[in-house]
């Protein structure tokens, strides 16, 4: 390799800068700023924030035991959130258990409860103790228990996903 050629102070180019050959640029270099919004770049080389909302039942559904399949990682990732809530709240002795699972076991640090004391659409955030996964691990959300005179209804969670570029 030839002997590089030095500038040992700022240098700014007015006009078009062309790199014949590509050129190595040094990490953290490019940013956001620097990335037109129309350029083209392939969302295999990107990462991924998916955001799952589902629910157990209608506004009409007494919450029941149940379990639903929330998502299955194509890709390594983060679990960087989980909330849940109603939309309509326990009354009196009312309460619904969820629980959040990777592959069957929980990744929250306690169940989220909803009880008497949560307002509708008002969600509870879970505490997430096992954030990392890797492709082909399978999240549930699960009702796992059910107790009292009047529980919530239409009972909901939302879990966020941060995934790495595709392969």
């Amino acid at each position: 390799m030839a002997e590089p050629f030095v500038i040992p102070g700022d240098l700014i180019i007015r006009g078009e800068t062309v790199m014949q050959g590509g050129g190595d640029m040094p990490t953290g270099s490019v940013g956001n700023d620097q990335v037109e919004a129309a350029a083209g770049i392939d969302p295999t080389k990107l990462g991924h924030l998916h955001v799952v909302t589902r629910y157990f039942g209608s506004h009409t559904t007494d919450a029941a035991a149940s379990r639903i399949v929330a998502h299955n990682a194509y890709v390594a990732g983060t679990l960087v959130a989980f909330v849940a809530g109603s939309t309509v709240a326990a009354t009196s002795t009312g309460t619904a258990t969820i629980e959040f699972k990777k592959n069957g076991t929980t990744v929250l640090s306690a169940a989220v409860v909803l009880d008497s004391g949560n307002t509708a659409f008002v969600v509870e955030a879970g505490t997430v103790s096992v954030s990392a996964y890797v492709a082909g691990d399978t999240f549930e959300a699960e009702i796992t228990a059910v107790s009292g005179s009047t529980v919530p209804k239409g009972v909901f969670f939302r879990a966020v996903f941060s995934e790495g570029a595709i392969p």
